[in-house]
């Protein structure tokens, strides 16, 4: 190989780890890599005094098909000992409408150190009447302290009839968000052409 042909490999590899480390998360990665200034972060300017604060937020609804599915993507950097509350993850959903898969979560130390979650995701009753369940799934992130940064995804199929993102209350106050990103196709592009605070839970169109 010529030292050209070498050159010309040695570019493109580097371009291509580039665009891997710019991009944004998709439901095939893990993990966005963490910023020096995200370990160091202790307040948000625009909001002084916060427990937490949401440094990234993603999500991805796909309505194309007759089962539609959303990916959701969080993290989450705690500010003050009351934001260690964020550890206790409570995602709200309605049995009948779909299901929460795919749990992945893990906590980073302020020195940068990861402690992965290797427990399990369970289903807690929050409202129970004639023909609707509420539910969350719900768990506990490690080894979690002010300074750390929780993060964690995973993937809600919805059953055929329901649209993604279509009236779900959240369960408790959200922090606030440094970075949004929401990708819509199908159904859910005409209903939500921008971002919301509170798009995790789904009511029945039909």
């Amino acid at each position: 190989m010529s030292y050209r042909r070498l050159f010309v490999l040695v570019l493109l590899l580097l371009v291509g780890a580039a665009v891997r480390r710019t991009r944004p998360v998709s439901a095939g990665d893990e993990w966005q890599p963490i910023s020096p200034e995200e370990l160091k972060m202790t307040s948000v300017p625009e909001a002084p005094g916060a427990p937490a604060v949401y440094l990234y937020r993603q999500v991805d609804r796909d309505d194309s098909n007759r089962t539609p599915h959303e990916y959701n993507y969080a993290r989450i950097k705690i500010l003050t000992e009351e934001g260690r509350k964020y550890a206790d993850v409570e995602i709200p959903f309605f049995k009948e409408e779909g299901n929460i898969h795919s749990v992945k979560a893990r906590t980073i130390r302020p020195d940068g150190s990861i402690v992965n979650f290797d427990g399990k995701a369970f289903d807690k009753t929050i409202v129970k009447a004639k023909g609707v369940k509420f539910l969350a799934k719900t768990f506990t992130l490690p080894d979690v302290q002010v300074g750390s940064i929780i993060e964690y995804h995973y993937m809600y199929d919805l059953n055929e009839g329901y649209v993604a993102g279509v009236g779900r209350p959240g369960c408790r106050r959200e922090p606030p968000r440094r970075r949004t990103k929401e990708a819509s196709s199908g159904w859910s592009r005409r209903i939500f052409p921008h971002f919301r605070s509170k798009t995790t839970c789904r009511r029945r169109t039909s």
